[in-house]
């Protein structure tokens, strides 16, 4: 007589709580996930709008998959209103208005076959909004101006504008800051050149991530920028750390613009002769699916530097949703979404560009370095990289299952984040955490149509690196400035 095949434990039960708190343990306090586990992968869940993705001159069309994008915030509430007193918030509307009248504007003998199509609905000429966390101090943020798949393009063929509302920042000056910073911080932070950024975490004691920061040299001090939900938590640990040290903390109302895309290098010269020193701090970013660099700007002039970066050819303007899914073709895990303040950095998969085995002490350094010598494996759980089955994109949340002869098993994982791939044809694609007990097991998801299996890649191959290097070798352009 056969044995039924195991079923997936009922939620609330005291076995799958203790598989959800293996998995992503709920974040706590002030430490709280600034985006939750859900908005990650709004990109092909949401409620609202529509997009259609078939890029220009790729010879590889993607086919036309239609995935809700937006109509929900991180908590599934409704879309945000926009920040009332924002300096930015008449160039974001207008910007939307002008790419609205474009669209409903022909030009006869004018054809574009193949061009990336714009298509929202519900949105109207106003910038979409969802909300960066929870509680009245969480920041409101641009979830797309227009079309995504437009803002995509700018990413891949021009240069997106990115008004990025949830980075905060921290100045420490003095003469002890390096040896403070290097005291705290995973990342070997003494002997930084000048203008030089590095990636680190902060730990707790136990060797567990508080936040993943990046920080720059600059020549009389040190810019420390994460998201705003952690980095004030970061500088009251710097406060904590002080015991009489030349070091003062400041915490500069400056505002965080990505220029993301071929055409970056040419819109950063332009912002920076239009603010000249208004600029405080640049941070370049050379990721292999995403290059650019994230600029610290005064408030004061930050106007000034907004409208000269989206004026030059190719620019536009472009949200959350079309940032996230670069971020998950690039494979690159957020703090706060695809993993929390309960992980090891071991269990991140970022190890290897946010910690030294070379530098001094810093609070959980025994048990860092204990993790390092383990053998592989010796990790209870791992962020992975998921391939979904054809024409599925599952919620960030869903369980990932043992496959019992295609039923599903235990849960052995779960999807943080997740999305449609322009450049894999808009196969879904993911990020998610798998427990130690799932290495080498078959796994499904429980899709709308029934169980699907699950593919595990690795966080570089979630698109291939030819498809990457063709994209960026193409030169057609996209069309940015609308007007």
């Amino acid at each position: 007589m056969e044995s039924a095949p195991r079923q997936v434990p009922p939620p609330g039960s005291r076995r799958a709580n203790s598989i959800e708190r293996l998995v992503l343990p709920p974040a706590v306090g002030p430490r709280t996930s600034t985006m939750g586990r859900r908005v990650a992968s709004v990109v092909g869940m949401g409620a609202r709008s529509v997009i259609r993705f078939q890029f220009a001159g790729t010879g590889r069309h993607t086919r036309r998959v239609r995935h809700t994008v937006g109509g929900m915030n991180a908590n599934g509430a409704e879309p945000q209103e926009s920040p009332s007193e924002d300096p930015l918030l008449d160039l974001h509307r207008a910007w939307s208005q002008r790419a609205e009248q474009a669209r409903t504007q022909t030009v006869p003998g004018v054809e574009r076959p193949g061009a990336a199509e714009g298509h929202r609905t519900g949105g109207g000429a106003e910038p979409h909004w969802i909300r960066w966390g929870e509680g009245e101090k969480a920041p409101p943020v641009v979830a797309m101006f227009d079309a995504v798949e437009l803002e995509y393009a700018a990413f891949r063929r021009g240069v997106a504008v990115v008004d990025q509302t949830q980075r905060g920042c921290i100045q420490i000056c003095g003469a002890d800051a390096e040896d403070l910073l290097e005291r705290l911080l995973t990342q070997k932070i003494g002997g930084m050149k000048e203008g030089e950024v590095r990636d680190s975490f902060r730990t707790s004691r136990k060797g567990r991530v508080e936040d993943d920061l990046r920080v720059i040299r600059r020549a009389s001090d040190f810019i420390v920028v994460s998201d705003v939900g952690f980095s004030e938590a970061t500088a009251e640990a710097i406060e904590a750390f002080m015991f009489g040290e030349d070091v003062e903390i400041k915490r500069p109302s400056w505002r965080s613009i990505g220029l993301y895309g071929p055409k970056a290098t040419e819109a950063l010269a332009a912002g920076l002769n239009a603010v000249g020193d208004g600029a405080e701090a640049v941070l370049l970013v050379d990721e292999p699916a995403c290059q650019g660099a994230e600029v610290l700007v005064r408030i004061d002039v930050v106007r000034a530097f907004w409208g000269a970066v989206t004026e030059i050819k190719n620019a536009r303007p472009a949200g959350w949703f079309a940032q996230n899914l670069i971020r998950l073709e690039a494979g690159q895990p957020r703090f706060g979404i695809d993993f929390n303040h309960e992980f090891l950095p071991h269990e991140t998969d970022l190890v290897h560009r946010r910690v030294s085995f070379t530098k001094g002490c810093y609070p959980g350094q025994e048990v860092v370095a204990r993790m390092q010598h383990l053998a592989d494996g010796a990790t209870k759980r791992r962020v992975v990289g998921f391939h979904f089955p054809a024409g599925e994109v599952p919620p960030a949340g869903a369980p990932i299952l043992r496959d019992e002869e295609g039923a599903p098993g235990e849960v052995l994982g779960q999807v943080t984040s997740s999305g449609p791939s322009p450049m894999a044809s808009s196969r879904g694609i993911g990020l998610g955490v798998l427990v130690k007990a799932a290495k080498d097991a078959d796994l499904l998801v429980v899709n709308e149509d029934g169980p699907g299996r699950v593919t595990v890649v690795a966080r570089s191959e979630l698109v291939p690196p030819v498809l990457r290097e063709e994209q960026s070798d193409e030169g057609n352009s996209v069309e940015g400035n609308d007007s």
